[in-house]
């Protein structure tokens, strides 16, 4: 009877910056609100209107609401500058506000005449004063629900294009990328304090000076993981996520104080290789692989206490005191020091490990490679035999399976998996993958 091959499957996402990269917005949705009519508004109109009026008693105020589509910036990125461009085109010099929405609204296809600055009949969908969606939903507060504190300022001002940015423009792009504040959009609120104030901008469907806003990011680059290890046969995989190939000839694997150079006499290729293409996996022979409470550290040069060297690592079977993990912190590989792989509880289960997958339309996990997970004999699991393999490659079969989810995304297993000949699985019956998620399970297999 074999001895149980201890399998670590490790899926750790992290991400490294690349370049700046700067795009021009134009706007998703704009619209303008009219204090003195809860029933008007302005979706589809040339203009957009800030300020306080002059005409009728000056007290007549106007807000105008504007949203952009950032979805084009990569999730993860770090935003570095944004600016706001936006044109006058008629009034004196005026001080406008910009804040953040807490709430989304509408923009139909209400169209004011002449100049505009009146407002018309909203139509169902439009923002007006007193609903975000007219005839659906109210504002909580009637004129918009937007942050008290301003996030940038500037003076607009007829035939000028005024520019507001600031550190606080910045953040509000930041958390819309990164999911922590849905992204509604700012509104713009002029001098509301004496009559004359308003001013009038050109709106994205005016004919030119349309808003722009200026976002300036740093997409992340996937950092090559350390997909799986085995600390028996002494083999560990990499994964290359990025979308060009990566060459690991003169890294390093590191389990402190022990070094194996990648691409010498010491670190043997099992399968693949070193100038990995996307998405590939090379397993690599290393007799550094310990088998107790450890830790894994793929480097690029031979410094294990550099962030900046380090591009991926793991530590597993429980916390290692000493470790390396607060560099890996430092280099924004790991989220927290007491991050690792727990020990594999059920020695007695035949585990095989299925790869990551990424699937974009929800629907089909399809065809999955794998060869690495060897099925040799073992002890019976009595929750759940299986006959022993005493060949490395599966027949075709139908087994039963559970599936372990570790990842984002969601995995509903059907009623079995079959083996085709080869080196393939086939993942049959109702198995859905939440649109875009990235997954990793492990399949017990149950004949």
């Amino acid at each position: 009877m074999k001895t149980f091959l201890p399998i670590f499957t490790l899926l750790l996402f992290s991400f490294c910056i690349s370049a700046q990269t700067t795009v021009n917005l134009s706007a998703e949705k704009d619209n303008s609100m009219y204090s003195e009519n809860g029933n008007f508004s302005n979706g589809a109109g040339d203009f957009l209107f800030a300020g306080r009026t002059q005409g009728g008693l000056g007290t007549d105020i106007r807000r105008a609401l504007i949203k952009f589509d950032v979805s084009t910036i990569p999730a993860g990125s770090l935003i570095t500058a944004v600016s706001l461009e936006v044109t006058g085109s008629n009034g004196g010099a005026s001080l406008v506000n910009l804040h953040l929405l807490n709430d989304d609204w509408g923009e139909a296809g209400s169209d004011a005449p002449g100049a505009e600055g009146q407002g018309t009949a909203a139509q169902n969908g439009d923002a007006t004063w007193l609903s975000n969606f007219f005839n659906t939903s109210l504002w909580t507060t009637a004129g918009g629900d937007f942050n008290a504190l301003s996030s940038a300022s500037a003076s607009v001002d007829e035939g000028s294009v005024s520019t507001f940015t600031s550190v606080a423009m910045v953040d509000d792009v930041q958390d819309w990328i990164d999911g922590t504040t849905a992204n509604n959009g700012w509104i713009l609120v002029g001098d509301e304090t004496a009559p004359g104030t308003a001013v009038r901008m050109n709106s994205r469907e005016n004919g030119s000076g349309n808003p722009v806003l200026n976002v300036t990011y740093e997409a992340p680059t996937p950092r090559v993981l350390i997909n799986e290890l085995n600390t028996q046969d002494q083999w560990v995989e990499i994964y290359n996520p990025n979308a060009v190939n990566v060459d690991i000839t003169d890294w390093f694997l590191c389990n402190r104080p022990a070094y194996g150079k990648i691409g010498t006499a010491s670190v043997s290729i099992i399968s693949g290789v070193l100038d990995m293409p996307p998405g590939s996996y090379t397993v690599l022979g290393w007799s550094g692989i310990e088998a107790g409470i450890a830790e894994m550290g793929l480097y690029r040069i031979n410094q294990y206490n550099n962030a900046s060297a380090i591009e991926d690592y793991v530590q597993y079977n429980g916390i290692l005191s000493p470790s390396r993990a607060g560099v890996a912190v430092n280099a924004g590989v790991w989220s927290g020091t007491g991050d690792f792989v727990p020990p594999l509880t059920d020695p007695s289960q035949q585990t095989y490990s299925l790869k990551q997958g990424a699937y974009v339309d929800g629907t089909d996990t399809g065809l999955t490679d794998w060869w690495e997970q060897v099925p040799t004999p073992s002890e019976i699991n009595p929750f759940c035999p299986y006959t022993v393999f005493e060949t490395g490659i599966l027949p075709p079969d139908v087994f039963e399976a559970s599936f372990h989810l570790s990842s984002d995304g969601t995995i509903l297993s059907g009623d079995n998996v079959t083996f085709l000949a080869g080196n393939t699985i086939e993942l049959i019956g109702p198995f859905t993958v939440q649109a875009g998620g990235i997954f990793l399970a492990d399949i017990n297999l149950c004949q």
